[in-house]
């Protein structure tokens, strides 16, 4: 059964980046790309850390009280992809489900949006 997945648009992403919020950005780019480029604040995990259990307990563990906002870089393929593998787990679990969202567009949008901005762009790891 495929459920149906939320979004939310780049702009709004944006807005609260600075701002106390209760959510948490993974990019699943690769960690070349990610360092090429990135929201300030997101973290890097690559899409193919999904396909592993234990990597979806670490994640559900850390993240579980957040909203988690997902996105690759058209989000139209690894995005989604992540948010259901994370979606099955924590079904398969029955754990509490947090809030999962992907970002419509993706880094691409994203970047296409603000890449003249440096406090909406981050580079290097960690920033």
């Amino acid at each position: 059964m495929s459920e149906e997945l939320n979004y939310i648009d780049p702009i709004d992403i944006s807005e609260s980046i600075n701002k106390p919020n209760n959510f948490i950005i993974i990019d699943v780019r690769s960690q070349e790309k990610y360092e090429l480029g990135h929201i300030p604040g997101a973290i890097n995990i690559p899409s193919i850390l999904f396909e592993d259990n234990i990597n979806l307990e670490k994640i559900y563990n850390d993240y579980k009280e957040k909203t988690i906002v997902i996105h690759c870089f058209k989000s139209r393929n690894s995005g989604p992809t992540c948010a259901r593998q994370f979606i099955a787990y924590v079904d398969s679990k029955d754990l509490i489900k947090p809030e999962i969202i992907i970002m419509k567009g993706g880094f691409e949008a994203y970047n296409s949006l603000f890449h003249d901005d440096p406090t909406k762009i981050a580079t290097g790891i960690g920033n």
